[in-house]
């Protein structure tokens, strides 16, 4: 029953980030919306590969998740760094394991 909630708080951070992202998409403006997008298209990509089991795409999503967090984490004001974060932990979660499996 513990791993079950766990999965659902994890589930439940993770969907928060994305619809953040996703109004930062609407909200922003030129490169940042750009970066936003990316983002919710990397942590969606990232969902997509483990539910279908595909560890490339689940490699290059994280990267670019990844990538696209940390830029988000740095440009981003205030308290609102706490959900790219999450974004971020999940790109490197996704890369590690899919490359862990891939090269095990």
């Amino acid at each position: 029953m513990v791993p079950l909630l766990i999965g659902i708080v994890l589930a439940a951070c993770v969907f928060a980030a994305l619809l953040w992202s996703i109004y930062r998409t609407v909200q922003t403006k030129g490169n940042l919306r750009l970066n936003y997008a990316l983002l919710s298209i990397s942590t969606l990509t990232i969902a997509a590969g483990i539910t279908y089991d595909l560890l490339g795409l689940m490699v290059s999503a994280g990267v670019t998740c990844m990538g696209t967090a940390i830029i988000a984490i740095v440009k981003d004001p205030g308290w609102s760094k706490l959900l790219p974060v999450t974004q971020l932990l999940l790109g490197g979660a996704s890369a590690y394991f899919a490359n862990a499996i891939l090269f095990a």
